[in-house]
């Protein structure tokens, strides 16, 4: 399975290199790849206010807020 995991993201790099981003610590790259657009940004959530989603958004919107 492993094996799978690693050819499905060298299959996604080789096809939307620097600008698609997936695996561990994914939600941390927003900020870097929204800056390259300008300073401001504007961050939807859906299911805002349930639980799962918190921290998500919170690891979002810190990353946006740094770069």
């Amino acid at each position: 399975m492993k094996r799978l995991f690693d050819r499905a993201g060298e299959i996604l790099r080789e096809w939307k290199g620097e600008a698609y981003a997936f695996g561990p610590g994914v939600l941390e790259t927003a900020g870097p790849m929204a800056a390259r657009f300008g300073r401001r940004a504007l961050l939807i959530v859906a299911d805002l206010g349930q639980g799962w989603i918190e921290e998500a958004r919170e690891r979002v919107e810190s990353s946006l807020k740094a770069n």
